[in-house]
C-alpha cells in the first residue's frame, strides 16, 4: 500500500497516512514529532525502514494506552 517499490520502506511523508491506515490517529503535528522532528524538506526524502516504523507505531500505540 505505502512501499512502492518493496524494499520494505516508506518515505517520512507517508508514515502519518500509514498510522491512520491502521487505526492510529496522530495528527499532523504529532507526526514530525514522532519521527524526530524532520526538518519539512526532509520529510519527502527521507525514509523509514518496515523494522524502525513498527518500534515508532507500538511506541506510539502505547503511549495512548497509557494517556
Amino acid at each position: 500500500m505505502f512501499d512502492q517499490t518493496g524494499d520494505g520502506k516508506i518515505l517520512y511523508n507517508q508514515f502519518g497516512d500509514m498510522m491512520r491506515a491502521l487505526g492510529q490517529n496522530p495528527t499532523n503535528t504529532k507526526v514530525p514529532k514522532i519521527l524526530g522532528n524532520p526538518k519539512s524538506d526532509e520529510m519527502d526524502v527521507k525514509v523509514l525502514d518496515f523494522e524502525h516504523s513498527l518500534s515508532m507505531l507500538h511506541t506510539e500505540s502505547t503511549d495512548k494506552d497509557q494517556g
